[in-house]
């Protein structure tokens, strides 16, 4: 008896392993969009969650009042969020990173923004919880160590990680993408080869925007349901993601994203009450013992 009760909890302990990494992934592409802004710009997004809240809302009235499936709304979220982004930055940051402080100065220009969301929600939609269905796919669950795992959950999964290909390989394969790359390396060096700061910063704030709200999409199935105020929540969940793998590296954020999702998953077995405090005493661990993050002294720059 002892023996299958150990067996058992061995089983439980492995599939929370494998969840931690696939749900992880969705993880680092949450805070992906956030990080990268950051990298380029050195602005703190603190509205980064109510972008998510907006496309959860977005793929909700969707599905509520075309039928549309979340998959297909990405569809209509992506080069929309994407615009919206390149407005914020001329709306907004185009000013900011002209000020001394700028980082200081966004953090407060960003946090009346997150307010200015929030509220705007609310009087729009109401502060009632909603969600998605999981019934848009043909299959909700497959079998997998004895329980059940959520086919939603692996569909998220994968479109994460082609997501995060796609970024690397923009970063790294395409002439936009390198130019980003050095702009991030040493702003003085671009300007002085004459590269057009202001549109790579608008094409950057805008596929981080689309990214972020790709994860907006999916949010209601791992996260939880929609509501108007749960903005600042993501967004501290954003910043812990990148903080533990390197502030300021889009790289890093994959391996802060992992770590996040394996602590949530694993501690929710021992202590599912203390999930969310174990992840954040990591944290403050992590930024005692490696301030630069876990990859932030080789992976600083990629």
């Amino acid at each position: 008896m002892l023996f299958t009760i150990t067996h058992r909890m061995g089983d439980l302990l492995l599939f929370s392993i494998v969840l931690g990494l696939i749900t992880g992934v969705y993880y680092a592409m949450m805070a992906l969009g956030l990080n990268l802004v950051f990298g380029v710009m050195k602005i703190a997004n603190l509205a980064h969650g109510d972008f998510i809240m907006l496309s959860a809302y977005t793929a909700f009235w969707l599905y509520f009042f075309f039928g549309v499936s979340p998959i297909f709304s990405l569809i209509i979220v992506i080069p929309v969020f994407f615009v919206l982004g390149i407005v914020v930055y001329f709306a907004m940051i185009r000013q900011l990173i002209k000020k001394e402080e700028s980082e200081m100065t966004s953090i407060v220009a960003f946090f009346g923004l997150s307010i200015l969301i929030e509220s705007s929600a609310s009087l729009a939609f109401g502060n009632s919880y909603r969600t998605l269905p999981v019934n848009f796919l043909k299959f909700t669950h497959i079998p997998f160590l004895g329980f059940s795992l959520s086919t939603v959950i692996l569909l998220m999964s994968v479109i994460s990680i082609i997501v995060i290909v796609f970024l690397f390989y923009w970063l790294n394969k395409t002439k936009y993408g390198l130019n980003v790359r050095a702009l991030m390396a040493n702003e003085e060096s671009a300007r002085a080869y004459g590269l057009n700061i202001g549109m790579i910063y608008a094409i950057t704030i805008g596929i981080g925007i689309a990214i972020t709200a790709i994860a907006g999409v999916f949010s209601p199935f791992l996260l939880g349901a929609i509501y108007p105020s749960e903005g600042g929540i993501i967004t501290i969940i954003a910043f812990s993601i990148i903080i533990i793998g390197a502030l300021g590296n889009p790289a890093a954020t994959v391996i802060g994203g992992l770590v996040y999702g394996l602590v949530i998953n694993i501690t929710n077995i021992y202590a599912p009450g203390w999930s969310y405090a174990v992840t954040f005493v990591i944290l403050v661990v992590i930024i005692l013992v490696r301030p630069n993050g876990l990859v932030g002294g080789r992976l600083r720059e990629i």
